[in-house]
């Protein structure tokens, strides 16, 4: 008798649970290109993120039923989810194009064939397409379009304006720069030039570059290693960005003899640490060729000459996979 109770308030349980959850039925994708393994574990895949989210229930076919279902097969569909009286039913395919895979995904009414949510993502592997599916799920039936709700994990929108791979990217370029002083270290500006090697790692962009800054009278150079911020996963977007440099200053001077009583060319040089903060804008991250422009504030911690190298560093930077 008790093992009847429980087994009663399990079941009433289970319907009040259950209840508001609309019935989906869903074949297994439609898929090109793609080993079969792929269509079954993605349809799955998808049916374990929608229920998640408690919006509704899903019905897949029985992976070893010679008879399965797929979404090439919409009349059959239909007459399914008729059968087990699903208010919608949602038609996927997975294309391969090269390394890409283009997933699209429809959610129909069953009652009258009408579609009431789409949506198409690009993945730049089949390794990719785990952040996709949950992006789908979540937007399902929704007013918002997977696509639209872009974030930093893998994966691109149809258009790529988004980040591709959930894979970091290198990159390495030039930049043609400038440096302002802000005390007498130096009369003129100085312009420089910079090498990179930059590691995008999504959250975190870690760049490491050589700088040479010049004029007629003062050189600075060194290694600098920087950590940047990007404030979005677009393509084009604001970052902050933060640094340590070890570097050194040499400073040209007019001297004089003590003992002849001319003037001559002298130098001195000095080197050490130097921090510098600041920001910038990044343009086409997504895309193998990119541009930053950046200003930074620089002070260094050595002197030459009883000055400071401190001052406003600007940059054009371009970048290549």
């Amino acid at each position: 008798m008790c093992n009847r109770s429980l087994l009663t308030v399990f079941i009433v349980c289970l319907t009040l649970f259950c209840k508001g959850q609309e019935l989906i039925y869903m074949p297994y994708f439609d898929q090109i290109g793609l080993k079969k393994d792929i269509q079954y574990s993605v349809t799955n895949l998808l049916k374990t993120y929608i229920q998640d989210n408690k919006k509704y229930r899903v019905v897949i076919p029985a992976r070893n039923d010679s008879n399965a279902i797929t979404a090439d097969q919409e009349e059959r569909v239909i007459e399914y989810a008729k059968g087990i009286n699903a208010k919608y039913y949602l038609l996927g395919s997975l294309t391969r194009l090269g390394e890409m895979v283009v997933v699209r995904v429809s959610l129909y009414e069953t009652a009258n064939k009408t579609e009431v949510w789409t949506d198409r993502l690009k993945a730049s592997s089949p390794e990719d397409l785990d952040p996709i599916i949950q992006r789908i799920a979540v937007n399902l039936g929704t007013a918002n379009s997977a696509s639209a709700n872009a974030d930093i994990y893998g994966v691109t929108k149809y258009e790529s304006k988004e980040l591709k791979k959930a894979d970091p990217n290198f990159y390495f370029g030039a930049a043609i720069s400038g440096f302002i002083p802000f005390n007498d270290i130096s009369k003129d500006p100085v312009a420089g030039l910079n090498g990179i090697w930059s590691y995008d790692a999504r959250n975190i962009i870690l760049d490491i570059r050589g700088y040479y800054y010049f004029n007629k009278t003062t050189d600075i150079y060194g290694v600098t290693f920087d950590v940047l911020y990007p404030f979005s996963s677009a393509s084009k977007t604001f970052y902050a960005n933060g640094g340590l440099a070890i570097g050194g200053t040499t400073l040209g001077y007019r001297a004089q003899s003590v003992n002849y009583g001319y003037n001559y060319n002298s130098s001195s040089t000095a080197g050490g640490f130097l921090l510098s903060g600041g920001g910038g804008y990044i343009l086409n991250r997504t895309s193998a060729a990119q541009l930053r422009l950046s200003g930074n504030i620089v002070h260094g911690f050595y002197k030459v000459l009883d000055k400071t190298t401190t001052g406003f560093v600007f940059k054009l930077e371009f970048l290549f996979k």
